[in-house]
C-alpha cells in the first residue's frame, strides 16, 4: 500500500511536482477515504470542502440534469484527482464523482490545501500549472475523440488495454460498457453496434466485459492507418 501511495502521489500533477517536505506535509492533513462500488465521493453541486487523489480504483464522473444522471464526462484512476478545479475556484462541484469498484483515496481538505499553496507564490503557481494541464489534456483528448470516427475511438481504447505487440489478445474492460460508452463520447447503442461490426477485422465481446483480439499487430496498422471507417 506504501508503494502505491507513493506512486500514486507523485504522479499526481497538483502535488507530485511538490518538494519532498511539502507533498510530506500535505499527506499529514490529508484523511485516508475508502470507496465501494457504487459510493459517491461526492454530487454535483455540492460545496467543494475537499478533493481527492485516487490512490487505486477507478472513479467515473458524471453529470446530470433534472435529477437524472445524463452523461460520463470522464473516468479517473491511480494518481488522478476528482474535485481539484472546484476547490481552487472556489465554487460547488461540477459533477458527481462514484467509485465503480473499490476506491482508496486521500481526501485533501480544499481550505487547509489552500492555506498551504498561498504560502509560497511558487506553490500556487505549480498548483494553477498542474490544474491547466488537466484541464488541456481533457480538451486535447476530447478533441481528438470527437474528430475520429466511432470505431476508431473504441480500437485506439482497446489498444491501450494491451501489453503485448501482437498475436491474440483476450482483455477485461476495467468498466461497464455503458460507462465505455461515455468516455468514448458515444451512446450505449452505437458502442454495441460498433462492437458488433468489428467482429470483421477480429474484435468480439458478449455480454460480458470480455473483448478478444484476434490479432494485435493488425489492429494496431489499421487503426494507424486510419483505414477502418466509422462502423456507427
Amino acid at each position: 500500500m506504501e508503494s502505491q501511495l507513493t506512486h500514486a502521489v507523485t504522479r499526481n500533477p497538483l502535488v507530485g511536482w511538490m518538494p519532498p517536505a511539502d507533498r510530506e506535509r500535505v499527506l499529514g492533513y490529508a484523511r485516508p477515504a475508502a470507496f465501494a462500488e457504487g459510493d459517491v465521493l461526492f454530487h454535483e453541486g455540492e460545496e467543494a470542502r475537499a478533493f481527492f487523489l485516487i490512490v487505486s480504483g477507478t472513479v467515473e464522473l458524471s453529470i446530470a440534469a433534472g435529477g437524472k444522471r445524463t452523461g460520463v464526462v470522464g473516468v479517473l484512476s491511480d494518481g488522478e484527482s476528482a474535485g481539484e478545479v472546484a476547490v481552487l475556484d472556489g465554487g460547488p462541484y461540477p459533477v458527481t464523482a462514484r467509485a465503480l469498484d473499490r476506491v482508496v483515496a486521500l481526501a485533501i481538505p480544499g481550505g487547509t490545501f489552500l492555506r498551504h499553496v498561498e504560502e509560497r507564490a511558487e506553490l500556487m503557481r505549480g498548483v494553477v500549472a498542474g490544474a491547466s494541464v488537466k484541464l488541456r489534456a481533457l480538451m486535447r483528448e476530447n478533441g481528438e475523440l470527437k474528430a475520429m470516427p466511432t470505431a476508431e475511438r473504441l480500437c485506439g481504447f482497446l489498444l491501450r488495454l494491451v501489453d503485448q505487440a501482437d498475436g491474440m489478445a483476450k482483455i477485461k474492460l476495467p468498466f461497464e460498457k455503458r460507462v465505455l460508452a461515455g468516455t468514448l463520447g458515444v451512446s450505449p447503442e452505437s458502442l454495441s453496434r460498433a462492437f458488433g461490426r468489428l467482429r470483421r477485422v477480429g474484435i468480439t465481446t458478449g455480454r460480458t466485459d470480455v473483448v478478444v483480439i484476434r490479432d494485435v499487430a493488425e489492429l494496431r496498422q489499421l487503426v494507424v492507418a486510419g483505414s477502418l471507417g466509422d462502423v456507427a
